[in-house]
C-alpha cells in the first residue's frame, strides 16, 4: 500500500522558502550594516619619518668592535661599540715626565716660600754738630794759609798742612753719617704661585691616569631606548671625539605619515585603528594627530603612531600601506 507524502512536504515547501529568503536578506543587511558602518580608507604612499637620538663618542680613536646588529632593539645604556683611544706609550711616557717637572716645580716653589735672602745696604744720616763745626774750622784755615801763602807770609809746608786737616776733617764729616744696615728680603714666592703650581700638577697627573686607562678599550653606550641604525662608519675607521656612530630611533620619534585630501579627511578622526603594512610585517597604529595643510600645501597629513615593540627592522623613510578604519557621519 503506497502512502501520499506530498500532503506533509507540501507546508514544508511552502514555509521553507519565505525562510531562506528572510536567512539571505538578513545576510546581506548584516554586511551592508557593517560596511557602512566599518569601511576604511586605504593609503599606499605612506612614509616612515621622524628624528633620531644621535650616539656620538667622547674618545679620539679606532672602531674596534660593534656588539649590536643593525635594526637591533636596545636599553639607555646597553654597550653597542668598542674603541681603541689613540694613546700610544710615547704618549704615557711624555705625561709622565710632565708629572715630574711639574712636581719639582710645584717642590721648588715650596721651598722658595719658605726662604729669605739678607742684604746690606748703606744708609746715610745727617752729621754730628761737632763734626760739622770741626769741618768748618779746618776749612776755614786752609782758606786762610791758601791766601797767605800766596803773598808769601807762611811757607808752602804750612799751607799743606792745613790743606791736609781740612781734607781729613771733610772725610770724617762723611763717614760719621753713613751707617750700614743688614735687612732679611723674602724670597718672592706668594701664595698664588703655589696655587698655580699646585692645579697644574693635578691637572698633568690627571691627564696621564687618564691615558693609562685609555690604553684599553672603551664603550660606546646607548643614549636612549629605541631601534639601533648603522651610520656609514665601519669597523677599523678612525673616529673623532663628538663624532656620531649610530643613530637610535625612540617610539616617541618616529610614526608614519599619509597624506590625505579633504574628502577623505571627513571620516577620519583621532585614536582611529590603522592597519600597516610595513617592510613586510603588519602591524597595529593609532592615529595621533591630523595636521592641516599650511603654505601651498593642500594636502592633510595623517601621523600614525606605532607601539615600539613593533618597531624591529623599521627605518626611516621606508614606504607602508596603511588601512585607516572610518565611520560614516550619517
Amino acid at each position: 500500500m503506497e502512502t501520499d507524502i506530498s500532503r506533509k512536504i507540501a507546508p514544508i515547501i511552502k514555509f521553507a522558502l519565505p525562510m531562506l529568503l528572510i536567512i539571505i536578506l538578513g545576510i546581506n543587511f548584516g554586511i551592508w550594516a557593517y560596511s557602512h558602518y566599518h569601511r576604511h580608507i586605504s593609503f599606499y604612499d605612506v612614509r616612515v619619518v621622524g628624528t633620531l637620538v644621535n650616539n656620538k663618542t667622547l674618545t679620539n680613536g679606532t672602531l674596534e668592535k660593534v656588539l649590536i646588529k643593525d635594526g637591533q632593539k636596545v636599553k639607555a645604556g646597553q654597550a653597542l661599540a668598542q674603541i681603541k683611544p689613540n694613546v700610544t706609550q710615547k704618549d704615557i711616557e711624555n705625561l709622565q715626565q710632565a708629572v715630574q717637572k711639574a712636581q719639582e716645580q710645584y717642590d721648588n716653589m715650596v721651598a722658595l716660600s719658605k726662604s729669605s735672602t739678607t742684604r746690606t745696604v748703606a744708609h746715610s744720616s745727617g752729621p754730628s754738630a761737632a763734626d760739622y763745626n770741626q769741618y768748618q774750622a779746618a776749612a776755614a784755615q786752609a782758606s786762610k794759609m791758601q791766601q797767605l801763602y800766596s803773598i808769601g807770609a807762611v811757607s808752602r809746608a804750612e799751607y799743606e798742612a792745613a790743606a791736609a786737616a781740612a781734607s781729613s776733617a771733610q772725610a770724617a764729616l762723611n763717614a760719621s753719617h753713613t751707617t750700614q744696615v743688614v735687612n732679611t728680603v723674602p724670597s718672592g714666592v706668594t701664595a698664588k704661585d703655589i696655587e698655580t703650581a699646585k692645579t697644574r700638577l693635578e691637572q698633568t697627573k690627571q691627564a696621564l691616569e687618564t691615558a693609562q686607562k685609555n690604553t684599553n678599550l672603551v664603550s660606546l653606550e646607548a643614549a636612549a631606548d629605541g631601534i639601533l641604525y648603522y651610520t656609514n662608519i665601519k669597523i677599523g675607521s678612525k673616529i673623532t671625539a663628538g663624532e656620531n656612530i649610530f643613530n637610535i630611533g625612540t617610539s616617541d620619534s618616529m610614526w608614519l605619515e599619509a597624506k590625505a585630501d579633504k574628502q577623505q579627511i571627513v571620516n577620519i578622526k583621532k585614536g582611529a585603528y590603522a592597519d600597516c603594512s610595513i617592510n613586510g610585517k603588519d602591524i597595529n597604529g593609532t592615529v595621533a594627530d591630523i595636521i592641516a595643510p599650511a603654505g601651498k600645501e593642500k594636502k592633510y597629513i595623517i601621523k600614525i603612531f606605532i607601539p615600539s615593540d613593533k618597531m624591529d627592522g623599521i627605518k626611516p623613510n621606508m614606504l607602508a600601506t596603511v588601512n585607516i578604519a572610518i565611520q560614516n557621519n550619517a
